[in-house]
């Protein structure tokens, strides 16, 4: 009697990603917030609304470094070659060497073309300038509410994570902090950089989550125009892996090997920028300038400028990375310049400073002692000490002692907390 054969074993399904979490919360969000087209209009139109006011505004500020008084910005399309291929501040000083006053250089041309493309068309028109930014900010919000849904969704489930994902939108839009950067023009500059960097994040996802080729094309491209915006788009090299391992992993059932290949388009975006802007600013990445309007932390010593010492200059950064927190929960006086004197010197004997010492520290502790349990709390902790670093004057000089421009960025870690 011949025997039986077995069935070959059925080949084994392939592994699902980004399933939905199954849990019960115990958060249902009405209805009203699963319309993600119906609420993405909301808040793109309540974003656009607070900052309505701002439309019939002049140019103020650093405008004239970027639109009313750089001569490649007022040629319009003619001057995009000299924005691309120049310091952004040379087209303002005008003079070659002048621009080199700023730490390191600048290389930030996208804002500089779209200004150019602009002008092109609307010529010195600052309706027109201001409009765009507060376009420009309202779509940004958008892309982070989507953001965040598109992240917290397979971990939290829907109800919780639409409903986060629109509490930190709508806060975040309606911040007072983000005042400098939406009313001055010159701060998209900022908004464009969050946008190209959220943009970087949310394809990033849906390459891992799809992986359809597509999506990797655009994280790589979108991350690109980020840097092309400002530098401390680099800090969501960290930010986009970690987003991932938060929410994405399943209790380590992937390699780290697999992150890795879903963010390097982003990286090898980030090589393609470092190398241009290495090639254009002639390899200028530090240095501090021994002027008070580019260096902050100089002191008079025998009539002369000299750099404070380490631990002043240390004691006075920790104080700034304070008024942060404050400016965060308590946004009263608010202002665009902290020069010469709102930050003076300090030492480790202020009580400012130790306060300060003592609050960033725990919330370091507190976001790695428990950051197994991947929850929003410790991402957004993370997120917002790994974005405010590269403007905090710990890692590289940033010419001015702190701005609230800066919390932008990392404004969203806080959002989301």
């Amino acid at each position: 009697m011949a025997k039986q054969r077995k069935p070959a074993p059925r080949p084994s399904a392939p592994p699902k990603r980004a399933e939905k979490a199954s849990a019960d919360t115990g958060i249902k969000a009405p209805p009203f917030f699963h319309n993600v087209l119906l609420q993405s209009g909301l808040i793109f139109a309540f974003a656009f609304l607070l900052y309505a006011n701002t439309l019939n505004h002049g140019f103020v500020l650093d405008d004239s470094i970027v639109i009313s008084s750089n001569m490649f910005t007022e040629k319009g399309v003619e001057g995009i070659p000299g924005i691309l291929s120049k310091d952004t501040f040379f087209g303002f000083f005008k003079v070659e060497g002048k621009e080199t006053l700023v730490s390191g250089g600048r290389y930030r041309p996208l804002t500089l073309v779209f200004f150019a493309l602009i002008y092109e068309v609307f010529g010195n028109n600052n309706f027109v300038f201001h409009l765009f930014t507060v376009l420009l900010f309202a779509f940004t919000c958008v892309v982070l509410y989507r953001s965040l849904i598109l992240l917290f969704e397979p971990r939290m489930g829907v109800d919780r994570s639409h409903l986060l994902a629109w509490l930190a939108a709508v806060l975040f839009a309606a911040h007072p902090i983000h005042t400098e950067v939406v009313a001055n023009i010159k701060g998209c500059d900022e908004i464009a950089t969050l946008l190209g960097s959220l943009g970087a994040l949310f394809f990033t996802l849906k390459a891992y989550d799809t992986q359809h080729s597509k999506w990797y094309i655009a994280a790589g491209v979108s991350f690109f125009l980020a840097c092309l915006s400002k530098e401390n788009a680099a800090t969501f090299l960290l930010i986009i892996p970690l987003a991932l391992w938060f929410f994405r992993e399943n209790a380590g059932t992937e390699t780290k090997s697999s992150i890795f290949r879903v963010v390097l388009p982003v990286l090898v975006a980030f090589l393609v920028f470092f190398v241009l802007r290495g090639s254009i600013l002639h390899w200028r990445f530090g240095g501090e300038p021994m002027e008070l309007m580019n260096n902050p932390f100089l002191k008079i010593e025998g009539n002369q400028w000299v750099k404070f010492a380490p631990a002043e200059k240390l004691a006075t950064v920790f104080y700034t990375l304070g008024k942060y927190i404050w400016l965060l929960f308590v946004p009263l006086t608010l202002t665009h310049d902290y020069y010469p004197n709102q930050i003076g010197l300090k030492t480790f004997g202020d009580p400012v400073v130790l306060v300060s010492i003592v609050l960033y520290i725990g919330m370091a502790w507190y976001a790695l002692n428990g950051i197994r349990r991947r929850d929003p709390v410790r991402f957004g902790i993370l997120y917002y000490l790994i974005t405010l670093s590269i403007v905090s004057n710990l890692v590289f000089p940033v010419g001015t002692a702190m701005g609230d421009r800066f919390l932008f960025m990392p404004s969203v870690g806080f959002c989301v907390v």
